[in-house]
């Protein structure tokens, strides 16, 4: 027969006492915070609190039947959809329960591999000059930064900059269509300047094929350059993979580029001399 003193008596007594306490304090309220990104990827960050802290448990359902538990959560990613999101969190100790639902909806795009940026400018007088963009490929949604090579930045599809000093300049486009930029950088000089190469206005133009390619780039330049140019392949990073050195010429050159060794993916050929340069996208699919 079990036998009971007063010192466990009152023990028992206490810890009633002391359970009952917590459970009638405990406070706690579910609730996260997530970040969606454009591929679809989704990071959550879990923001619940809990008074007294103890051993809690969380949940979150992601929606799409794939649960997650701990505190700390792991990024998801979703196809396109409409997704509720659900985070429970229960303390057996406290007996506190509390969840919080959210709606979020993923809209996924791909990169657009048809932007191409392009720019012509003239001078208005020996210091001011116009820019507008020609670039293809842009939509309603796409967005031009320039950066006119003294500190100076401008936006729009048509801008205009005027210099302190006849120097040259290197000039840049950027086009952001939400998922993805592209550049293109061209040095110029106000119209005043004399003894400047014939080279230092003409634009670098060539064509790349195909694309995708399955194994070796063909470049075509088309007009005359007199300058010794450089050719560079380069990756999604801006790193130098391959380049190369070409002889100015009076009419149409060609260059082949083997990809040996080049993993799948996209790339970039930029083509430069001292004056100018020109940088185009190509996908490499073997």
């Amino acid at each position: 027969m079990f036998k009971s003193t007063p010192h466990l008596i009152k023990t028992l007594v206490f810890i009633c006492f002391l359970t009952g306490l917590l459970k009638s304090n405990a406070q706690c309220a579910a609730n996260f915070t997530y970040t969606l990104f454009p591929n679809g990827l989704v990071y959550f960050s879990n923001t619940s609190t809990i008074s007294p802290n103890g051993q809690t448990n969380y949940t979150l359902n992601f929606g799409d039947s794939s649960p997650a538990s701990g505190y700390f959560f792991h990024p998801h990613s979703y196809p396109n959809g409409t997704y509720t999101i659900v985070l429970t969190i229960s303390n057996s100790l406290t007996a506190c329960n509390d969840s919080i639902a959210k709606v979020i909806t993923i809209t996924t795009s791909s990169c657009n591999f048809n932007l191409i940026p392009a720019f012509s400018y003239t001078f208005n007088n020996s210091l001011t000059a116009s820019f507008v963009s020609t670039s293809s490929g842009t939509t309603s949604n796409t967005t031009y930064s320039w950066r006119f090579g003294d500190g100076q930045t401008g936006s729009g599809q048509s801008t205009s900059h005027t210099y302190s000093a006849n120097a040259s300049y290197g000039i840049r486009l950027v086009l952001d269509d939400g998922f993805c930029t592209d550049t293109i950088r061209k040095i110029i000089g106000p119209a005043t300047f004399v003894g400047l190469p014939d080279d230092f206005n003409k634009t670098i133009e060539y064509t790349i094929a195909p694309s995708p390619s399955q194994g070796e780039l063909s470049i075509r330049i088309m007009g005359s350059l007199n300058s010794r140019l450089e050719l560079y392949l380069l990756n999604l990073l801006g790193e130098i993979i391959y380049t190369t050195e070409l002889e100015g010429s009076n009419g149409e050159f060609n260059q082949s580029i083997p990809l040996v060794g080049v993993s799948n993916g996209v790339y970039f050929v930029e083509i430069r001399n001292s004056y100018s340069s020109n940088t185009k996208k190509f996908i490499l699919n073997k």
